[in-house]
């Protein structure tokens, strides 16, 4: 499939296609609803979903708020804005999606009861997270609650095949100059995250690792994931992998080879997520 990572017209590099997207959340929507449902979200509640790409945690987003709450949605690009809004629609209560960078929020101080952002802090720097945390502070009220989802590599297994290939492949994509090197650092930064926050000034802050788990045999929504994820492995060339690495990667990813990992009757993948959540200080 030629794995990339897609570029936005600003020149954000991101996995933010629909296919990607729609795909990853459908194989993990059981723990996204999980994570989504456990943070506090109270009927009638101002929620902003930061990062939102196309919507797929509206649907919750609104069950939680109701007829009496309200939606604000932000994305960078313009084509979620425009397929989010129409979102809209079915949504139960009043629902605005805005363009926008989650570092430089379109809204003023103390303007959301919450604010939820998913799979988003990972392709920011370590600079532009700090900022985006205090955009995401200074938007919410008082007390309200802010709180983060995002891919986490660290309990990230596949089977059977041997882990150190996936450990090696990561050690090489964080020492490249592509923008892969920022989306591994996100995945393995978000293990810290509650610690984050907590140095921004944010209080009561929990975390939680939520692991999406695929057995042989694969369901057609879990094997279209397994195999777009896999295609991501097949990078090594712009990363600098050792030729028995790259041989090995060809021979698991390749559709065409009997060895193709979703076609293994003894095949599990498994990934995670993890959730920090915090309140705002009282000012």
């Amino acid at each position: 499939m030629g794995w990339q990572l897609e570029r936005h017209s600003e020149g954000n590099a991101t996995l933010c296609g629909r296919r990607w997207l729609d795909a990853h959340f459908a194989a993990r929507a059981q723990s996204c609803e999980q994570a989504v449902r456990s943070i506090g979200i109270e009927p009638g509640w101002s929620v902003l979903d930061a990062g939102c790409g196309t919507g797929p945690f509206l649907p919750w987003l609104g069950e939680l708020v109701g007829a009496s709450g309200k939606l604000n949605a932000l994305d960078i690009a313009a084509d979620h804005v425009a397929y989010v809004q129409r979102l809209g629609e079915e949504l139960p209560c009043e629902l605005i999606a805005t363009r926008g960078s989650i570092t430089e929020l379109p809204f003023p101080d103390r303007s959301f009861d919450a604010v939820w952002t998913s799979y988003t802090s990972e392709y920011l720097t370590d600079d532009d997270l700090r900022v985006a945390l205090r955009e995401l502070a200074r938007v919410t009220k008082p007390g309200g609650i802010v709180a983060i989802l995002d891919n986490d590599s660290l309990p990230f297994r596949i089977h059977p095949i041997d882990m150190r290939l996936v450990w090696r492949f990561f050690e090489a994509a964080s020492k490249t100059d592509d923008p892969i090197a920022q989306l591994v650092h996100g995945e393995l930064r978000i293990a810290t995250m509650r610690r984050w926050l907590e140095s921004e000034g944010f209080v009561s802050v929990r975390q939680h690792t939520y692991l999406t788990e695929l057995w042989a045999p694969l369901g057609p929504e879990q094997r279209a994931w397994v195999e777009i994820g896999l295609d991501f492995f097949s990078s090594y060339d712009r990363i600098g992998l050792a030729p028995d690495d790259v041989r090995a990667w060809s021979e698991l990813c390749d559709p065409t080879r009997p060895t193709f990992l979703p076609d293994n009757p003894q095949f599990y993948w498994c990934e995670a997520s993890t959730l920090a959540v915090g309140r705002v200080a009282e000012r």
